[in-house]
């Protein structure tokens, strides 16, 4: 099983904030309820509030380029850009090592 790890980050406009916010809330549960997808993290910049970094985990590969041409995800992607102050930008990666405290 080759885990997958996609990081999107998406800065957005200081007036979207909320807006934002409540997109990915309901984003989180249409990706989660996605065959292949593991996880589903948000996280907010310590230096500025206005960026934001996704972690989502998938199972493979396969599952990941299902959810990136899904339907779904192009509907995401044309929502989130409303908000943007720039465009977003995303990086895929696979684990290749994992420990856990948790």
């Amino acid at each position: 099983m080759d885990v997958c790890l996609l990081i999107p980050q998406w800065s957005i406009r200081p007036t979207a904030r909320t807006e934002f916010e409540a997109l990915i809330q309901r984003w989180r549960e249409t990706v989660l309820a996605m065959p292949g997808c593991l996880a589903f993290k948000l996280f907010r910049g310590f230096d500025d509030p206005l960026d934001y970094l996704f972690l989502e985990t998938w199972v493979d590969e396969a599952s990941f380029r299902a959810y990136v041409t899904s339907p779904e995800a192009a509907d995401f992607l044309r929502e989130a850009s409303y908000y943007a102050s720039s465009p977003g930008s995303a990086q895929l990666a696979k684990l290749v090592h994992e420990r856990s405290v948790l």
